[in-house]
């Protein structure tokens, strides 16, 4: 998500309206604006503020189509900043105040809208948008914090918003009405989102330092959501199918959830509250819910569920507790809950309509 430059329009834009002398006067200290408009009623706005630095800001907008929009605003001092809008009532907003900030949005296609500020220093915003009234909002404060959204169809929408240092967040969305929310504030944390279809929606939500979260969605009306407060935690969920539903939520350290969905209407649910948790569901067919919630350290817990319309749930509090259910049919239901230290519990159903309770303490 690095060096997302569109550096050949830059390239190109620069040349045509600043010529050979842009790098010179960059380095001796001037700004540099340029802009390069084709078409009927584009509106171009870049306001520059050379402050604390001994090189300049540098801007290039390029409009090709109609009533485009693009506002620049930079202040502090090597701050670069690029937009280029091809299409036809497109709008661009880029604000930058700190040092040696970047923010890059391309746009193609019609409607679309990028909104991009950087409060800091070392910052990096990439945007590109390919299709029609796609949305991108990207907020960052601090320094050293990186985002990238990329669109590719018509009516997605995505926002990011970073505040701390080295923390890193993408979302693609390839597809129509796909939504896409990123919120980081701590440090390090890597966050990343990719839909494909209709109608997804996913967020993630990180505070502490260095969680990992990861979200893959294919289909249609498929959602997904990750919530992390503490560190070193990691959430996967991956969707394909259906109207399929993921809720990971994570407060401790070191937790460690997955869920796998494959088919329709499927429910998992996942809670930790301690630390170096473990918690696993994979859902295969339609309309299985699982549940998982652990409160402690250094429990275990297994769901695989292959058929319709099973239901478990598995609740651990205690320390070094494992739990193992597996469901294959139709029907079925299972609960298993464990207080204490050290209990192992295994469910196995095979089958339609069975029933199953395992309580230890």
């Amino acid at each position: 998500m690095k060096n997302f430059l569109f550096s050949t329009v830059a390239a190109a834009a620069l040349m045509t309206a600043v010529g050979a002398a842009s790098a010179a006067g960059l380095s001796d200290g001037g700004n540099e604006a340029s802009v390069v408009q084709y078409g009927n009623g584009n509106v171009n706005s870049q306001e520059q503020t050379l402050i604390g630095g001994w090189n300049g800001n540098l801007s290039v907008n390029e409009q090709t189509g109609d009533l485009n929009k693009a506002k620049t605003i930079q202040v502090g001092s090597k701050t670069k900043a690029y937009v280029d809008q091809i299409g036809d009532k497109n709008d661009a907003a880029q604000t930058q105040y700190g040092y040696s900030d970047l923010a890059n949005t391309k746009q193609v296609g019609d409607r679309n809208k990028s909104t991009q500020t950087q409060y800091g220093s070392y910052n990096d915003a990439q945007v590109k948008q390919k299709g029609d009234h796609n949305t991108a909002k990207q907020t960052q404060y601090n320094v050293h914090n990186d985002a990238s959204i990329k669109q590719k169809g018509n009516y997605n929408d995505a926002t990011q918003s970073q505040s701390g240092v080295g923390n890193e967040a993408g979302a693609k969305q390839k597809g129509h009405f796909n939504t896409a929310d990123q919120s980081q504030t701590g440090l390090y944390h890597d966050a990343s989102i990719k839909q494909m279809g209709v109608h997804n929606d996913a967020a993630q939500t990180q505070k502490g330092m260095v969680n990992d979260a990861y979200i893959d969605q294919i289909g249609f009306g498929n959602g997904a959501s990750q919530n992390q407060d503490g560190n070193w935690n990691v959430a996967k969920a991956k969707q394909d199918g259906f109207h399929n539903d993921a809720v990971q939520s994570q407060k401790g350290d070191g937790n460690t959830a997955k869920a796998r969905q494959l088919g329709m209407g499927n429910d998992a649910s996942q809670t930790q509250k301690g630390s170096y948790n473990d918690a696993m569901i994979e859902q295969t067919g339609f309309g299985n819910m699982g549940k998982q919630e652990q409160f402690g350290l250094g429990n275990e817990a297994t769901l695989i569920q292959d058929g319709g319309y099973n239901m478990s749930s598995q609740l651990q509090a205690g320390y070094k507790n494992v739990s193992v259910t597996t469901q294959d049919g139709y029907g079925n239901m299972a609960k298993s809950t464990q207080y204490g230290d050290y209990n192992l519990a295994k469910t196995t159903q095979v089958g339609s309509y069975n029933m199953s309770t395992i309580t230890q303490k």
